[in-house]
């Protein structure tokens, strides 16, 4: 080997020598903060773009729910107001879709977060009975898949949110 060939490789480890060492553990962990930051700074626009792409500003269902009434009269309670019960359910729904839009998702109260947790089965339990025929009144239901899917995205958009903030509050 040549005198000029044995100068660069000696060179080359000498250098490598003052490359700071660390685990790879520790380079991927780096790595995968940063990364996270970076999405976080997005602030999450896929699942913004899902949210936005749902139509939650159809006409109520008041006929399949008329439907519904007269299928479970001995079922429904007559205090019950199932028109009334899924107004507030879903508008507390549209509600906090509205601030998270608007980049305001720290205002949803907590009343509403842990609606958001439940489904309208859950929350109203007089309507337990309804749950498995739903899919026979076709405007009720996709009504009801719309507003859960903007439920879960909101959640899961929630969560993205309090993961990140936990993150940087650890950097």
């Amino acid at each position: 080997m040549s005198e000029k060939l044995k100068k660069i490789e000696l060179s080359q480890l000498v250098q490598g020598n003052h490359v700071n060492r660390n685990s790879l553990h520790s380079e991927i962990l780096h790595f995968f903060y940063r990364m996270i930051g970076e999405v976080c700074k997005e602030k999450y626009p896929n699942t913004i773009k899902q949210l936005l792409q749902l139509s939650l500003q159809n006409p109520f269902p008041y006929q399949d729910i008329s439907k519904i009434q007269q299928d479970f009269k001995k079922q429904l309670l007559e205090e019950s107001c199932l028109n009334a019960d899924l107004n507030t359910y879903w508008m507390m729904i549209s509600g906090s879709l509205s601030f998270l839009i608007r980049g305001q998702s720290m205002n949803i109260s907590p009343k509403s977060i842990t609606w958001l947790q439940m489904s309208f089965f859950e929350i109203f339990k007089q309507y337990q009975f309804l749950e498995p025929h739903i899919d026979q009144y076709p405007y009720f239901y996709k009504e009801y898949i719309h507003f859960d899917k903007a439920r879960h995205f909101i959640l899961f958009y929630l969560f993205l949110q309090a993961s990140s903030d936990a993150i940087s509050e650890e950097l």
